[in-house]
């Protein structure tokens, strides 16, 4: 289904093998946003084979959306870069077709779309596994120390971003093949964009376990991470040209930690 006119918001977001919510999530998403804006979809399927392109394009008969399909598998982060570079709206949101996330937290980051380059979640509580808050909160405290970030949940999908933001980041986006968001972040920070952190309202998934981290991938997955993080941090450092390790306060006075409440 076409929109007339430029959509207000575009809604990125990657998907595999969620034929069990995609429809539920995607619905309530357009529900809770459409009365107020232009919305259009964008979502990235990345190779399913649940009936998930099934669902999606008759979806797309009924709710503005452009769907990226095919059967390659090519990994959560490449999925949602070709999302980012098909979107054209000034301002575009990063969600997961997964369930996890409440739209009605939106307006918060909308409400101050302007003054920030990005907002990004903070899931609180979060609604995971206890093999995926541990991994998660490991690579947290590596992303931390190598790029003196204060933010608390640098992988929260959850993400508002200007048009300006992603076409001067995206290009150099790729290293990490399951870690968009921190290395979305890394470059961020980089660039000295501003970033807010706001509290976002989690939920366990609508249906079924992790796609993106199954238990039997977890060595795999936290190899090529932490290998895909020095290799972040060695390519900043390069094109930064630091020497030195400056306090947070000092580093990223542009970024903005969200208050202590949802």
């Amino acid at each position: 289904m076409d929109i007339e006119g430029k959509p207000d918001i575009q809604i990125v977001m990657p998907a595999h093998n969620e034929a069990d919510c995609v429809e539920s999530v995607v619905t309530e998403i357009f529900e809770e946003l459409s009365p107020r804006l232009r919305v259009e979809f964008i979502v990235c399927e990345d190779g399913s084979t649940d009936g998930t392109k099934e669902i999606l394009t008759r979806l797309s008969r009924g709710i503005p959306m452009r769907l990226i399909m095919g059967d390659e598998r090519k990994g959560y982060s490449r999925a949602l870069i070709d999302g980012l570079k098909a979107s054209t709206a000034d301002f575009v949101l990063c969600l997961e077709a997964d369930g996890q996330y409440t739209p009605g937290d939106f307006w918060q980051f909308y409400a101050e779309k302007d003054r920030y380059d990005i907002s990004i979640g903070w899931r609180r509580p979060r609604k995971d596994t206890f093999a995926r808050k541990l991994m998660s909160g490991a690579f947290g405290c590596v992303f931390r120390i190598l790029f003196h970030s204060p933010l608390h949940d640098p992988s929260c999908a959850f993400m508002l971003i200007k048009r300006r933001t992603i076409d001067r980041i995206i290009g150099a986006m790729g290293l990490m093949m399951e870690g968009f968001q921190r290395e979305f972040i890394a470059h961020a920070q980089s660039e000295s964009l501003r970033i807010r952190e706001i509290p976002v309202h989690h939920r366990p998934r609508k249906s079924g376990g992790t796609k993106a981290f199954p238990l039997k991938r977890i060595p795999r997955t936290a190899v090529f991470n932490l290998a895909g993080l020095l290799r972040l941090w060695w390519r900043i450092q390069m094109k930064t040209g630091r020497t030195t390790i400056k306090p947070v306060e000092e580093a990223l006075p542009h970024v903005k930690v969200g208050v202590d409440h949802v």
